[in-house]
């Protein structure tokens, strides 16, 4: 199980990212083989984060058609 990894973990005590709820949502990317699809998102995260200078404080969000 990996989770809240790809967010400066400052920001889950305070449950936002400026003013924006978190609202996390369940995502099954599968079992085992589906690891590495969660680190390489990790990876990005971080290097948007240190090496573009992005900082800590953004995150990701999906946009779903059926949502």
């Amino acid at each position: 199980m990996k989770a809240f990894n790809t967010i400066g973990a400052e920001h889950l005590a305070e449950g936002g990212i400026e003013a924006r709820s978190l609202d996390f949502d369940v995502a099954d990317l599968g079992g085992p083989e589906a690891t590495r699809i969660a680190e390489d998102h990790a990876r990005l995260w971080i290097h948007l984060a240190l090496r573009c200078g992005w900082g800590r404080s953004f995150g990701f969000t999906v946009a779903r058609p059926d949502a």
